[in-house]
């Protein structure tokens, strides 16, 4: 198919945020904002990537974006916690897949399946869980599945400016899990050093402030 001559201005989406504080609200992603998330994840997450396996459907997206074959499983995506774990499994086994994205609640019916059934994730060496905080406990389980160097990160970002940070299983199990659990709350990871500055789009130009920061 012929490319479309568009700029990095132009609107290519509007994606809606979850509705976990309110109504869900329709966000604008330019083409620039779409190419500069893609180039993001290659390189935090999914060089030497062959096969990707999306349960949240955006993520399908960014993994053709990437030139990467991307497995769409058969689950409800307003249903994830209901997912048939099998179907996951044997999806990961067919397809080899090596790395896959999803929320934290479709993640935990699929390691317990394998942890019940003696059954591994030998292909996969990345996984993504992001949408919801996730459980220490569920990365130890999961390192139990995955092959050696298999890794999970929970990068982390709102809807309106994702992703800027991220935190490896690792990292979260020897470091700031104790200290979630002794009340202070979960990290969300450092900053990645290509995420600098946000800026308003063409015909905003309110500003942002985080607690404590400059304003952006």
């Amino acid at each position: 198919f012929p490319v479309a001559a568009v700029s990095r201005e132009e609107l290519a989406a509007i994606v809606f945020t979850t509705g976990s504080t309110g109504l869900p609200k329709g966000v604008h992603y330019t083409h620039g904002v779409f190419d500069a998330q893609v180039k993001i994840l290659e390189r935090e997450f999914h060089a030497g990537d062959r096969v990707g396996l999306a349960a949240f459907p955006t993520m399908a997206l960014y993994y053709l974006a990437m030139g990467i074959p991307c497995v769409l499983p058969p689950v409800d995506p307003a249903r994830v916690a209901r997912v048939n774990p099998r179907d996951i499994v044997d999806a990961v086994d067919r397809f080899g897949v090596t790395s896959a994205a999803g929320s934290p609640m479709f993640w935990d019916p699929v390691v317990r399946y394998c942890r019940e059934n003696g059954r591994r994730l030998e292909s996969l060496k990345t996984v993504t869980m992001f949408g919801a905080p996730v459980r220490g406990s569920l990365l130890e389980e999961f390192a139990a599945v995955l092959p050696p160097g298999g890794r999970t990160f929970t990068p982390y970002g709102a809807t309106e400016a994702l992703p800027v940070s991220s935190l490896s299983g690792d990292e979260i199990l020897a470091e700031t899990w104790p200290r979630t659990q002794s009340g202070a709350g979960v990290c969300a990871g450092g900053p990645w050093r290509s995420v600098r500055r946000a800026r308003p789009l063409q015909g905003q130009s309110r500003r942002a402030r985080a607690r404590g920061s400059a304003a952006w």
